[in-house]
């Protein structure tokens, strides 16, 4: 078989770069993502704070060699664009300019629904929801009831980190499991799920249908 017509599985990896300011170090993380729609992602992110983000549909497929490096070539230069953007403004001291669109999320009248479609989701349990801002958008009270003072791990914290380390593009989702509970932890646009769940694949895959709907 030609090796142009090989059958491609993974897209092109992500572009992650820095900046250093005054007010802590900004990330500019540009990756593909296929959850709840197939685009190019870029957040822009002060000390692990997401500020934006801004997003490119794409309607092709990146299984070619054609497609991978179209793929490829959009993230490439998507990146650069709001790198390049961001680092203006930092060079200016311009702080609050740095919103160049308006943020990825759902309407604001969806998200209760998407919030109340994902409790009644099978074999599960909403533990909570939290905006890009680290803000809690809903949390279940009977899980909590018996845990005061009890916090779940930062996973997605941890991501970050891990994703810096090693350059390896954000994660989307992870799971914990300890002897008693199983957790999993999932992101969807700038909303932040985590569940208790004894299948973390079937829930992610319930999840991302009920998205699609909505995204």
């Amino acid at each position: 078989m030609d090796r142009s017509q090989k059958s491609i599985q993974a897209p092109p990896g992500g572009r992650l770069s820095s900046i250093r300011t005054s007010e802590g170090i900004i990330h500019v993380q540009t990756e593909f993502g296929s959850f709840p729609s197939s685009r190019v992602i870029t957040s822009v992110m002060l000390n692990g704070a997401v500020l934006f983000k801004e997003a490119t549909e794409w309607q092709k497929t990146y299984s070619t060699s054609e497609g991978f490096r179209d793929l490829e070539r959009l993230i490439n230069v998507q990146h650069q664009k709001i790198y390049e953007d961001t680092r203006k403004n930092v060079e200016s001291g311009n702080l609050d300019n740095f919103k160049l669109s308006e943020p990825i999320n759902f309407k604001k009248d969806q998200t209760s629904d998407i919030i109340e479609a994902a409790k009644n989701l099978d074999n599960s349990v909403l533990v909570e929801v939290l905006n890009s801002a680290g803000e809690i958008l809903y949390r279940d009270s009977e899980f909590w009831k018996n845990r005061a003072g009890d916090k779940l791990p930062d996973m997605f914290g941890m991501g970050v980190f891990l994703s810096r380390q090693f350059g390896c593009g954000a994660f989307h989702d992870a799971n914990l499991k300890t002897p008693e509970e199983n957790f999993c932890w999932t992101e969807v646009a700038t909303m932040k799920f985590i569940f208790k769940t004894e299948n973390s694949q079937a829930l992610l895959k319930q999840l991302n249908e009920l998205a699609s709907n909505y995204g």
